[in-house]
């Protein structure tokens, strides 16, 4: 059946429908960028210094020719350096996960409001 643009109803679930597009479209974009948002964290945290500290401090650490003590530091820097920008990463991708469930709910929520609106416009259609 076609219905016209006279009831709220119809111009509802064109809204509605259309939220859900761009919804999708929204949901496709944040995942295409989720992989360079990432690389951004590494970036910043090196950036910021704390990894770039502590991943030089382990090479000299690592490298020095002195006996096992700066190795043991070494390594504790290098475990360190990994702990910071580890974290980092976690959290990107954390953040990154929340942002697509929330668009996710969003689609969902878009749906349902135009299927309600389908469901009144089929049992009480228009005059």
């Amino acid at each position: 059946m076609v219905y016209g643009n006279d009831d709220d109803r119809v111009t509802r679930f064109v809204e509605m429908v259309d939220r859900r597009e761009q919804g999708i479209r929204d949901l496709e974009i944040l995942r295409a960028e989720k992989g360079g948002e990432v690389f951004g964290a590494v970036g910043e945290c090196v950036q910021a210094g704390a990894g770039a500290g502590l991943a030089y401090a382990a090479i000299v650490g690592l490298t020095a020719p002195e006996p096992t003590i700066s190795k043991v530091l070494g390594g504790a820097a290098a475990l360190g350096a990994v702990v910071v920008c580890g974290g980092a990463i976690y959290t990107t991708l954390h953040t990154e996960g929340v942002k697509q469930e929330l668009k996710i709910g969003e689609i969902i929520d878009a749906s349902s409001q135009a299927a309600e609106e389908l469901e009144s416009l089929r049992d009480d259609p228009p005059d």
